[in-house]
């Protein structure tokens, strides 16, 4: 099974890098770059600079903040962690360059890579792993869930560090990748705001210029442990608007811009300076519906209305019901234009935990009516059964107000009121985070993606037990704004997380997602492509992961 992991994932990624390698092409006259008269150089000239128009800002540069993809891709081009993935999504040494556990997980050796600097000419040392781990940890935000079974972290000596878990974690360094380590000597008396202005790191950039909302422009940093990469600039510019990145692009103002909206792919294709390519993609559209007894979202603007005041959503048949109103054929077909395919549950096929006998719900609209009437939720005199509320964002997914507002009108045709409270990213991940303060959420549209291959991760964010009162584990379920609790899937993710052996590691999360889509914790739509348009003045090859980085564009000789 594991070499089947392996083959799928690489398949993919292959399919991506064929495509990078078609954007080889020489440049016109007419594909010359942004940046006035000059134009830029098409090979191996003076010019390499890339400028990325990218759906928002890094918003902050304390890494531990959040777990969102532009950010955290705009972040690892200054910071390192001890464990990365490459394009094919196996795992490689960074920062670590071994790492091994002597008890099956309840403790982990990683040996530190020898004569690294910070950008301020710090060495890179063991203090500074124990630190950035305490502090991520103290912060429990973004993070939360990726250190949750981190009870301590040791230093041995200057290049070795000792993970002690809280029980047993068989596969902690696919968590260990996510977090980004700081120069303790630099950022150990700031407090969190300080951290959001300092950038020192150790990644293979360093930040030159950064403007708010607007551009981050960053330069090859000269005392990189590893290879260089060839772009020796690279501007990411905060574009939220669809339109202003292709008419951008168009302009040739940047050389590459993601997320385009597929409504543009086709007038695209007609310049003969730029390419269109899509990737397949790990990201998953997923909903959340809060099932709990309680009034979910009494804080909101919009909170959810019922008849009798009770929560239909914490019926399984009333959100079997939602979902079964769903067309998600039409929606790839007519919002995605294509670009998308049906996603049963959250889980890539390939990913350790794939369960290949669930199906998609399927479209049945006839059925969800009479599910709805069954639970007790009648058409009431202006047609409407209930009213509910769904989050979203508005410049984060490709076409993503676009389809919580189709949702919204297939499930007006059964008789549930849908109010689209569309947003942006920017404001988004704190309005539904779990909050012990405000209750603001009841239903809510988002993306979800986890490139290490393993399912009980997805499971530990997405699926673990939370309430309105708070989690029922420390730091798990972070993402379970549906407020799902099942005490069997529960143990279940506790025992996978604790079972070292990869085939029974598979059943046992085959169980879970079985489990978790009899119940309907949750759904999915689908898992999304990714879009992008790229100037022919250079080569991108793009990662399954979304993530965008420099290190993948090069420069046609």
């Amino acid at each position: 099974m594991k070499k089947a992991k392996t083959r799928l994932l690489c398949a993919a990624m292959a399919l991506c890098m064929i495509i990078g390698l078609a954007l080889s092409g020489c440049s016109s006259d007419s594909g010359e770059p942004g940046g006035g008269q000059d134009g830029g150089d098409t090979g191996g000239g003076a010019n390499r600079s890339v400028t990325i128009a990218m759906t928002g800002d890094v918003n902050t540069w304390n890494p531990w903040m959040y777990n969102e993809i532009v950010a955290n891709s705009i972040q690892r081009h200054i910071f390192d962690s001890l464990v990365d993935v490459d394009n094919h999504l196996q795992q490689i040494p960074s920062l670590a360059t071994e790492w091994s556990t002597p008890d099956g997980g309840a403790t982990w050796d990683f040996t530190l890579r020898e004569g690294v600097t910070f950008s301020n000419g710090s060495p890179f040392t063991a203090d500074d792993v124990v630190y950035s781990f305490e502090r991520c940890i103290a912060l429990n935000k973004g993070w939360a869930d990726a250190t949750a079974t981190i009870a301590e972290v040791q230093k041995v000596d200057d290049l070795h560090v000792r993970f002690i878990c809280n029980g047993v974690d068989a596969i902690l360094p696919a968590s260990v990748k996510n977090i980004m380590i700081l120069d303790k000597e630099t950022t150990e008396n700031l407090d969190d705001a300080g951290l959001d202005t300092t950038v020192v790191g150790t990644s293979r950039y360093v930040l030159d210029e950064y403007v708010r909302d607007d551009h981050t422009t960053l330069k090859v940093n000269e005392n990189y442990w590893g290879d260089k990469p060839e772009a020796e600039t690279v501007t990411f510019r905060a574009m939220s608007n669809d339109g202003t990145r292709t008419a951008s692009l168009i302009g040739q103002e940047v050389d590459m811009i993601m997320n385009v909206p597929v409504t543009d792919v086709a007038m695209l294709n007609t310049k003969d300076y730029l390419n269109v390519v899509s990737a397949p993609s790990i990201g998953v559209m997923f909903y959340n519906l809060a099932q709990t007894v309680e009034d979910p979202s009494k804080d909101a603007a919009m909170p959810l209305k019922s008849p009798d005041g009770s929560n239909p959503l914490n019926v399984k048949d009333v959100r079997l019901a939602i979902v079964l109103a769903i067309n998600n054929d039409e929606l790839i077909e007519k919002v995605q234009n294509g670009y998308a395919i049906i996603a049963p549950t959250c889980v890539p096929e390939g990913f350790n935990g794939y369960n290949p006998n669930i199906k998609d719900y399927g479209y049945d609209p006839a059925k969800a009516e009479q599910l709805l009437d069954a639970a007790g939720y009648p058409r009431q005199g202006d047609g409407y059964r209930f009213e509910i509320t769904m989050d979203c964002t508005n410049d984060r997914y490709i076409n993503d107000a676009a389809t919580a507002q189709a949702i919204a009108g297939y499930l007006d045709k059964v008789g549930i009121k849908v109010n689209v409270n569309a947003m942006s990213r920017s404001v988004f991940f704190n309005y539904v985070r779990i909050h012990d303060e405000t209750d603001n959420t009841h239903f809510y549209q988002a993306g979800w993606s986890e490139p290490s291959g393993e399912s009980v991760l997805l499971a530990r964010d997405l699926l673990y037990g939370t309430t309105l009162q708070g989690r029922v584990k420390e730091n798990y379920g972070g993402a379970n704004r549906g407020y799902y609790n099942n005490p069997k899937v529960n143990e279940l993710i506790d025992k996978a997380l604790a079972t070292s052996d990869y085939n029974e590691r598979d059943a046992i999360m085959q169980e879970v997602w079985q489990i978790a889509y009899d119940d309907v914790a949750m759904f999915t739509t689908f898992f999304t492509s990714d879009v992008y348009a790229v100037n022919k003045r250079v080569n991108f090859t793009p990662r399954a992961d979304q993530f965008i980085l420099a290190w993948n564009f090069s420069f046609p000789a």
